[in-house]
């Protein structure tokens, strides 16, 4: 629900194996009471609007791809590795400075926000 959906932080159970999930229901019993009602509401309207919801994702997706093709092709000293699936993209750069440095830098001077 929340990267496909864009609704980031809602949670609401779990995928996987069936004898991890009974492992997680069971330590659940211990820490939470029961599932946000905001979470459930914010869920069931995601997924009656499912294919709304996704086709304005794509699209968003898809023009930042495109903003960012054209971008990378303007620098020489970036490339990146175009994700197959998804957001989440490998950008490599020519410089002498840790990759640290670059993504604090950039977050103090422009609020982009990158990871290391």
């Amino acid at each position: 629900m929340s990267k496909v959906f864009s609704l980031a932080g809602l949670r609401l159970g779990w995928i996987g194996p069936s004898h991890v999930i009974a492992e997680c229901i069971k330590h659940r019993d211990y820490t939470t009471i029961s599932c946000g009602l905001v979470d459930d509401v914010l869920a069931v309207h995601a997924l009656k609007n499912y294919d709304k919801i996704l086709k304005r994702n794509r699209k968003i997706i898809k023009d930042n791809r495109v903003i960012l093709d054209a971008w990378i092709q303007e620098e020489p000293s970036f490339s990146y590795v175009k994700p197959r699936a998804g957001t989440t993209a490998l950008l490599k750069y020519d410089f002498s400075y840790s990759s640290e440095e670059f993504c604090v830098g950039l977050f103090k001077a422009n609020g982009a926000f990158l990871t290391p």
